[in-house]
């Protein structure tokens, strides 16, 4: 992202979370004058939950992620994940070693 470019978050179906973020605060105490150049923040349901330092962020929720498994004759499995929100595609495959017959 570029420094002042706006970001849309209002169709996001959960949790957002921000990182590399580099924050300014009020707290006292923190070197730089409140500066916390290694921040986090996260909003949940349209509000910040948290705006910090990221290695003190609190765990996350988990997301469901609705699939769909697929075992092909050869005995390739697909796992297949549609979200029409964007239109990519992407494809990963992982090799396993097949031991000698």
């Amino acid at each position: 992202m570029v420094t002042g470019e706006a970001l849309d978050i209002s169709d996001a179906s959960g949790p957002v979370l921000l990182r590399n973020a580099r924050l300014a605060t009020f707290a006292a105490g923190l070197p730089g004058m409140g500066e916390v150049e290694d921040g986090a923040v996260l909003i949940e349901a349209g509000r910040i939950a948290y705006a910090g330092a990221e290695h003190a962020l609190p765990p996350l929720p988990e997301v469901p992620i609705p699939y769909q498994e697929h075992q092909l004759d050869n005995g390739l499995r697909v796992v297949l994940h549609q979200d029409r929100k964007a239109p990519l595609v992407a494809v990963g495959v992982d090799a396993v070693p097949v031991t000698a017959f």
